[in-house]
C-alpha cells in the first residue's frame, strides 16, 4: 500500500500518487443503540401510576357546587321581587341542607368515575406489559 491507502504504489496508475477523500461515498454510520436505565423503567412505571384524587379538591368542588346552587336560587327569588330579608333565610336554609346531605353533583361523580376508568386501563396495561403492580408489597413474598 502506498502511503497506508490503496495501492502499494503510485507508480504505473497515472497519478501523483496524492489520496483524497471520496466526498462522494455516504458512510455507513452505525446508530447507537440507546438501553433502558433503571430510571427511566421507573419513570415509565411511575407514569403508569395511578394518580389519586386529592380529596380536598373534591370537597372543594362540592362545595362550589352548593354555592352555585345557592347563588341560582338567589338571582331566581332576586327576580320574582322577594325581600332580602326571605331571600337570605331562604339561601341559607338550602345552604345547610346541602352542606348536611353531602350533596354530590353530576360533576363530581363524572370525576371519581373518570378516575375509576383510568385506573381499570392502567391495570390492563400492566397486564398486557407484565409490569408488576406497584400496590403489590414485594417484601411480603417469601422465597424457600
Amino acid at each position: 500500500m502506498y502511503n497506508g491507502i490503496g495501492l502499494t504504489t503510485a507508480r504505473g496508475t497515472g497519478t501523483n500518487g496524492y489520496v483524497t477523500k471520496n466526498m462522494s461515498s455516504l458512510g455507513q454510520k452505525r446508530e447507537r443503540v440507546e438501553y433502558r436505565t433503571d430510571e427511566d423503567l421507573k419513570r415509565a412505571e411511575a407514569m403508569l401510576a395511578p394518580k389519586k384524587t386529592n380529596p380536598a379538591i373534591l370537597e372543594h368542588e362540592r362545595k362550589r357546587q352548593v354555592e352555585i346552587q345557592c347563588m341560582e336560587l338567589r338571582a331566581q327569588l332576586e327576580d320574582d321581587g322577594v325581600t332580602d330579608e326571605l331571600i337570605d333565610r331562604q339561601v341559607a336554609e338550602l345552604r345547610t341542607l346541602l352542606i348536611s346531605n353531602h350533596a354530590t353533583t353530576a360533576a363530581v361523580s363524572a370525576r371519581e368515575t373518570t378516575e375509576k376508568a383510568g385506573n381499570e386501563r392502567l391495570d390492563r396495561m400492566r397486564e398486557a406489559f407484565n409490569i408488576k403492580d406497584p400496590r403489590v408489597s414485594t417484601a411480603t413474598t417469601t422465597t424457600t
